[in-house]
């Protein structure tokens, strides 16, 4: 599967709120906040209220795309 373009191994079943979670830690200076963050899985948005629910498989292909202020 890939996030965000990068080839990334993850367990079958994983769900997007993990993805998010791992991917705040990452990038955001206050990983405990996932507002401002979309999701799409194959080019299909998901939902905030699906991310628990919805669960990446093997070939996915996973964008997530952080609003930014400024300007």
């Amino acid at each position: 599967m890939t996030i965000n373009g990068s080839p990334t191994e993850l367990e079958n079943g994983t769900t997007v709120l993990a993805v998010v979670s791992l991917w705040a830690v990452e990038h955001r200076k206050d990983s405990s906040k996932i507002s401002g963050i979309a999701v799409a899985r194959n080019g299909d948005v998901v939902s905030k209220s699906n991310w628990a629910a919805t669960e990446i498989i093997s070939g996915d292909a996973i964008e997530i795309l952080s609003a930014a202020s400024g300007g």
